[in-house]
């Protein structure tokens, strides 16, 4: 099945919009197969401010959320 949009559960993610998760890999690597497919889904994260890190810590193997809401987000 398809899916246009999914929520990515998440620990944080730093200013460039990498994922930082649970430490298994096993988003990063699921994402890294659709990476390049027509099925790529849009990768959204649901965050609080408190968990946004303002500095650039995401590794090359690291999924990017397409995009991230938290409480201060602008409808």
């Amino acid at each position: 099945a398809q899916h246009d949009a999914m929520i990515i559960p998440a620990i944080g993610a730093d200013k460039n919009g990498c994922r930082i998760g649970y430490g298994g890999g096993y988003y990063d690597r699921t994402f890294h197969i659709l990476e390049d497919s027509i099925y790529k889904p849009i990768l959204i994260g649901l965050l609080f401010e408190f968990q946004m890190i303002n500095k650039g810590i995401g590794e090359p193997h690291d999924i990017k959320f397409d995009y991230i809401f938290s409480e201060s987000s602008e409808n």
